[in-house]
């Protein structure tokens, strides 16, 4: 058994980037059939079925798609031994602007551990503009997260010989994820604010 990390990587406008990890418990060297599960279960996240109730590309502006799947096999150390990687072309589909850069739904994965040993976090690429409602993430909006999240790990979980863990690189160890949650207020990451390249508009002083 081993751990591999499964990213996922896309575009936004402009040309930036952003990416989400989560961690999987499985067989080593079986990279490129879970890989392949992979594929299936981001789908899922990103469209269903059904939609819109279980899916999240209603949620995020047509700029802003996945593009690749990176799938790494990790050492005892954390470090990738082995990588397969594969395109996927996922767009989202709400016509609206999108919020800030540095802004982000993030869900929470829960483990039978009760301390922050126990916890871990996901975040999604940036939502359109008409999700924020009184500057907070809707009800709605989070059981539809929440759903598309589940449906994801769930596919995982499916095939692979423990599943999705919360991944303790320290000491090599995964612990199962029992539940996920979505809050209400957006999670502010200032390394997507500080990735994003500035364009400036100057006046003299005379």
């Amino acid at each position: 058994m081993t751990f591999y990390r499964l990213t996922q990587q896309g575009h936004s406008l402009n040309g930036e980037t952003w990416n989400t990890t989560l961690h999987i418990n499985h067989l080593s060297n079986a990279g490129a059939a879970l890989l392949t599960v992979c594929e299936e279960a981001v789908t899922l996240l990103w469209q269903g079925p059904p939609t819109p109730g279980s899916s999240i590309q209603q949620l995020i502006p047509t700029t802003i798609g996945l593009d690749e799947l990176v799938l790494d096999e990790l050492n005892g150390v954390g470090r990738n031994v082995r990588q397969n990687r594969s395109s996927l072309s996922l767009d989202g589909t709400n016509v609206n602007d999108v919020l800030p850069y540095q802004c982000s739904v993030g869900y929470s994965t829960r483990t039978a551990e009760p301390t922050r040993r126990g916890r871990g976090r996901g975040y999604l690429p940036v939502f359109a503009l008409d999700q924020a409602v009184g500057g907070l993430f809707p009800s709605a909006g989070q059981g539809q997260v929440a759903l598309a999240v589940k449906a994801m790990i769930d596919h995982i979980n499916a095939f692979a010989s423990f599943g999705v863990v919360v991944y303790h690189r320290a000491d090599d160890e995964g612990t199962f994820i029992e539940s996920i949650d979505v809050g209400n207020v957006f999670d502010s990451q200032r390394r997507r604010r500080n990735q994003i390249t500035e364009t400036r508009v100057s006046a003299a002083i005379a």
